[in-house]
């Protein structure tokens, strides 16, 4: 395991890695050719307990070897998947900022040093970027900007502020999609769920009770490259419950530091959403992984904990006015409902919302 930088860098990018020798040089590459200069980095490589034979971690071996003074390489003796091996990661991170990319993903040339720069000119906590899915190694190095797109910046300097913010929309909730200073997330111990896949609304939201500034740059700046084994294509089945994993583990956070009454109703609608209404429309009814009725009903009682009355709250009210239905998909009674018939109105109104 190499040893912790003592110099700080700009920003440390921490890479998970998980039998990914065959994405590791195209990340790599675009790390490597950074205009920010690699003198300014920290690049922090996790091998996840990979299987392959050591074809990884060797890899990665090979480039903490050409660049000691800017690679760290750490072999995790369990998998504790990506959120896990992110969370190990930061222990390590010394940049002003840390970025977070996965193995088969990579980043315009330019991208690290447009969002430093950024960060540094507002005095930013988080600052955003976009990103575009690919499904060929292949795209162009300088950033593209969507005609008639413009910047944002979200200073919150109130609790009115702050609920605007907690719920925006207009923010991804994907890790890779913006650098965060480090400090702030060290100080604060925001971590991933770890040990499923979707952990990233864990760690993301969480920021969002701390981060004071936060910049977008409406550019593309990052490429995912969706192959058979990315998170977002691979089987559902054997992970259908991760996303009611990852929204207990946040919620359970949110109350454990105090945020809860605070921001009460933000609180419940995002608990909701995300653990239920996103469970059941996008995991379930889209990717057909069918839940049983006991879990159903499990998860009927879980929100019911955490927010009895969701037909009621304003957010609900301001985007599912119109789905009566959904809400009552949280409190009715099981006893003789079928399932299909909950998986139809999911899927009907899956379409309907996406439509409006």
């Amino acid at each position: 395991m190499g040893e912790k930088n003592v110099n700080e860098k700009q920003i440390s990018v921490i890479v998970p890695c998980y039998n990914a020798s065959a994405f590791i040089p195209r990340c790599m590459t675009y790390l490597l050719k950074q205009t920010i200069g690699i003198e300014n980095m920290e690049i922090i490589l996790v091998d996840d307990a990979s299987t392959d034979n050591g074809a990884t971690l060797k890899l990665l071996y090979s480039y903490e070897k050409q660049y000691p003074d800017n690679i760290i390489v750490i072999a995790s003796s369990e998998n504790r998947r990506q959120g896990g091996a992110r969370n190990l990661g930061l222990q390590y991170a010394s940049g002003e900022y840390t970025a977070y990319c996965d193995a088969d993903d990579w980043y315009c040339e330019s991208a690290m040093k447009k969002l430093y720069e950024i960060g540094k000119q507002y005095d930013c906590d988080a600052v955003e970027f976009n990103n575009q899915n690919m499904t060929f190694l292949d795209a162009p190095p300088d950033p593209v900007r969507k005609a008639g797109e413009e910047d944002k910046i979200w200073v919150i300097g109130s609790d009115e502020d702050r609920k605007k913010y907690l719920l925006e929309d207009e923010l991804g909730t994907g890790c890779w999609g913006r650098i965060y200073r480090t400090s702030m997330l060290k100080e604060n111990e925001i971590r991933f769920a770890e040990g499923v896949a979707w952990e990233e609304p864990s760690f993301t939201y969480m920021t969002r009770f701390y981060v004071k500034k936060h910049y977008y740059l409406k550019e593309i700046l990052h490429y995912t490259y969706l192959h058979d084994g990315s998170t977002t294509r691979s089987a559902y089945e054997t992970k259908k419950y991760d996303n009611m994993f990852t929204y207990s583990v946040l919620i359970d956070e949110i109350m454990r530091r105090g945020f809860f009454e605070k921001y009460r109703q933000e609180a419940e609608y995002l608990f909701w959403h995300g653990y239920f209404f996103s469970s059941l429309c996008f995991t379930a009814a889209y990717a057909e992984t069918f839940y049983t009725k006991s879990i159903f009903i499990e998860m009927q009682e879980n929100t019911q904990k955490i927010a009895p009355d969701i037909k009621n709250n304003p957010y609900f009210l301001e985007v599912f006015s119109g789905f009566p239905e959904i809400a009552d998909l949280t409190y009715c009674d099981m006893t003789d409902v079928d399932m299909e018939v909950i998986y139809g109105i999911f899927h009907n109104v899956m379409q309907l919302y996406f439509k409006s």
